[in-house]
């Protein structure tokens, strides 16, 4: 604190004020410029509750952690972003060349209720994460209520819910609430009579806040908020990947932009379709066509197997002579129709 006494002191003469304010107008003073400092240096967001929260602790890197990540392949650095390196950031994630945004780090505290963190946690790769444990704590549990509507179940849908509310939206909160509130009670009552908080946590509904501090790359919260912030995606944790988006969005303004852009999976590479088999003859056929460049030729076939009689030349090939493509034709058999596609040897 002196020494924030101190250095205010002197930028306050720099800056060209006139006189030094007073103690107590200092003591004001300092507490806005430490509130400031905390909020610049650890972001926060909150839901609409007012409880839930995502707090961003720290940042390893920055976008040019992402490019120099990608231009040691060259044996080359760069000292400050440009034009040039923000293109090389939009390409590596248009074309998910994703280590590179393994690189740079960021630690957060999330509080979130349990029926979310459940899902949020089954993403793994490249993240971390340390979780407060009731076997450990027993204070008043802070618990979820679904205070922006409860949504109605849409019988069309296996998962989710349509995006209006019920009829007896208040009736069921209420329920909710007191249902919520009961639980609490009886966790309370059972630690009150002894019961180790390992068990009496047992009691406990889903909608409980569970806190941790995760740690994870640029990559992995990319991921996340490319599939939890699709349509799809439960509205509750689709909250929760909005708020560290704008998080994430103000720390690394390029990298994010551009791997939120490449979120839609690449198309897929089409696969040429193969050659259609060729087709068994059933019975005996009549005689086939086949077009030739100088007169057009009559191969005959037979019942089991195919026997090519080809009198003269079949497309200026010769009998015995190289093998002759011949485009699908009709074959008409004593049971069916079906397209002929095969090689002829002439």
């Amino acid at each position: 604190m002196r020494f924030l006494r101190h250095l205010i002191f002197h930028t306050h003469i720099i800056l060209g004020g006139n006189q030094l304010p007073k103690k107590n107008d200092l003591n004001d003073f300092l507490a806005v410029e430490l509130d400031k400092m905390a909020t610049e240096s650890n972001p926060k967001l909150t839901l609409s509750d007012g409880i839930g929260s995502i707090e961003l602790l720290e940042v390893f890197g920055s976008d040019l952690t992402v490019v120099n990540a990608a231009r040691v392949s060259f044996a080359k650095e760069s000292y400050e972003m440009s034009l040039a390196d923000e293109k090389l950031i939009n390409y590596l994630a248009k074309h998910h060349h994703i280590t590179p945004f393994f690189h740079p780090q960021i630690r957060l505290r999330i509080k979130m209720p349990i029926f979310v963190a459940r899902e949020w946690f089954r993403h793994q790769i490249g993240l971390a994460r340390n979780e407060v444990s009731r076997r450990y704590v027993d204070f008043d549990p802070e618990h979820w209520l679904p205070v922006d509507g409860i949504r109605a179940r849409d019988p069309k849908l296996k998962q989710g819910s349509k995006a209006e509310n019920i009829e007896n939206n208040d009736e069921v909160f209420k329920m909710i609430e007191d249902y919520t509130n009961s639980a609490i009670g009886f966790y309370k009552n059972l630690l009150s009579l002894q019961v180790a908080p390992e068990l009496a946590r047992t009691v406990l509904p889903q909608s409980m806040y569970t806190e941790f501090i995760e740690t994870g790359s640029l990559s992995a919260y990319a991921r996340i908020c490319g599939l939890r912030l699709d349509p799809t995606a439960q509205k509750e944790i689709r909250d929760y990947a909005g708020m560290l988006s704008s998080l994430l969005e103000k720390a690394f303004p390029v990298s994010w932009k551009a791997l939120m852009a490449s979120t839609t999976a690449p198309a897929p590479v089409p696969v040429p379709a193969p050659a259609p088999a060729a087709v068994p003859l059933l019975a005996t056929t009549n005689s086939i066509v086949v077009p030739g460049t100088e007169t057009e030729r009559t191969i005959t076939a037979t019942e089991g197997s195919l026997t090519i009689s080809v009198p003269g030349n079949v497309s200026g090939a010769q009998a015995g002579g190289p093998v002759l493509q011949v485009n699908p034709v009709t074959l008409k058999t004593t049971k069916d129709e079906q397209p002929l596609y095969t090689q002829w040897g002439c």
